[in-house]
């Protein structure tokens, strides 16, 4: 199995690291005219860094929206970062401390993972101006991640996974010889899901964390009228 999922792991971190670079090269290159700060805003860049780091840690913008979508998008993403933190437990032994520590709570960080996601799922069948501005790869991208963080939650909660195993083929992923897994269509639709979601994210709506400290209405101080 690891001769199937470790060459199309590598392709998709390929696909995912050139894609970011691509997105960001992009933008960066896009020409900014007009000075079009949205006030109030900071009145220098290190008020700038200072506000987006608020923007992307606390959600404030979403949360003077919507507070029933910022309860399920934050919880979501809070969750999504500490899963892929505990995740470093497969890159060395012994695990990190930090990953030795969040061990204990994987299981709740796993519901509340899904209950954002199902949460954000919801809400876009059921509100109506959400449902009208949605396309078929807005659901298509939760569906992708509910089926990676499902697969991994039962991987999770039973004992078919050889955890060890599986960190020395994370460890020698990047080797001419990938250590073999034993064969687990679950884990495998796990992984696969992974892949996926990597060639997907870079060129996908999922990539607008990043590209809101690119956008000039929030990333230039504002001013004053002289």
């Amino acid at each position: 199995m690891s001769a199937v999922l470790a060459p199309l792991l590598l392709i998709a971190i390929a696909v995912c690291i050139a894609g970011i670079a691509y997105r960001i090269y992009n933008v960066l290159q896009a020409p900014v005219l007009r000075h079009i700060a949205i006030t109030p805003a900071a009145d220098s860049r290190w008020g700038v860094l200072w506000f987006m780091l608020i923007e992307t840690v606390t959600f404030r913008t979403l949360f003077k929206a919507s507070v029933p979508t910022w309860i399920f998008g934050w919880l979501f993403h809070v969750c999504l970062l500490l899963t892929i933190i505990i995740h470093g437990r497969f890159l060395s032994i012994p695990a990190p401390t930090i990953v030795a520590w969040l061990m204990p709570y994987t299981s709740i960080i796993s519901y509340g993972l899904m209950v954002g996601l199902i949460g954000l799922f919801v809400r876009r069948l059921v509100v109506d101006r959400v449902r009208y501005i949605s396309s078929l790869s807005d659901y298509m991208h939760l569906i992708l991640l509910l089926v990676i963080a499902g697969a991994g939650m039962l991987l999770s909660s039973s004992d078919s996974v050889n955890v060890y195993e599986v960190t020395l083929f994370v460890q020698g992923l990047f080797s001419t010889q990938w250590p073999s897994l034993t064969q687990n269509y679950l884990l495998a639709l796990h992984v696969l899901g992974a892949c996926v979601l990597l060639c997907v994210y870079p060129f996908s709506k999922l990539f607008h964390g990043p590209l809101m400290w690119f956008n000039p209405t929030r990333s230039q101080p504002q001013r004053p009228r002289s």
